[in-house]
This record gives structure tokens, C-alpha cells and sequence, in this order.
């Protein structure tokens, strides 16, 4: 099966070889003078690197973020990036790491202190 368009039949006529039992199409002028790309539509240019190309509908596709955890897609620029949740977890961890470090500081320091005492 083969679909051909309007404009790509109108330049053909059907060609029958009843010896050999085959159809053919055939060119009703000169390819080179003929031929125009006056009806195609230009090219689009993608705005973003993380868009992919699609020649078949002539359009850009944005990237898939929604398929990476904590990602999503900035619908300005077209590129994927982090959601607001992330930098706000990263500040907590960090604080929570912080605070940990210095209460295992000051235990570790009393626990000298009494086996300073103990051994004594």
C-alpha cells in the first residue's frame, strides 16, 4: 500500500503494461523545471537543546521531565528543571546534618569527660 497526496499524482499518469501485468506511474514533465517547493512549509527551529526534532508533523517535542523524579518541565524555556520542593528538602537536610553534627560533637565530648572522671 502506498498513499501519495494530491499534488504528488497530479504530476503523474498511470502507465499499464498488459504483456507483463504491471502498473507503473509516470512523470507528465520535466522533474527539474517542474518540481517547486513553493507548498512545503519551512522548518521549525526547536528553542530549546533538550527538544527533539519530529520532521513528520514539522514540530518540536518537548522533553519527557515528568518521567524523572522531582523534575519538571519550564514551560518558558522548554528545558527540565528541578521542582520547588527539592532545593527547600536539600536546605532542611543540610540544616539537619548541621545540627546532628554538633549534638554528636558535645556527646562524644561528655563521654570523654566521664571516662576521664571514671578513670581517675
Amino acid at each position: 500500500h502506498i498513499a501519495l497526496g494530491s499534488l504528488a499524482i497530479a504530476g503523474l499518469y498511470t502507465v499499464v503494461n498488459l504483456e507483463n501485468y504491471t502498473v507503473g506511474l509516470a512523470s507528465k514533465g520535466r522533474l527539474e523545471t517542474d518540481s517547486t517547493e513553493e507548498f512545503c512549509t519551512h522548518s521549525v527551529t526547536c528553542t530549546s537543546s533538550m527538544q527533539t526534532y519530529f520532521p513528520p508533523l514539522n514540530m518540536c517535542e518537548d522533553p519527557h521531565c515528568s518521567d524523572y523524579m522531582f523534575m519538571m518541565l519550564d514551560e518558558r524555556t522548554k528545558k527540565c528543571k528541578w521542582t520547588r520542593t527539592v532545593p527547600i528538602s536539600f536546605g532542611v537536610l543540610l540544616l539537619v546534618l548541621v545540627v546532628l553534627d554538633f549534638v554528636s560533637h558535645r556527646l562524644y565530648k561528655q563521654a570523654i569527660e566521664k571516662a576521664s572522671e571514671f578513670g581517675q
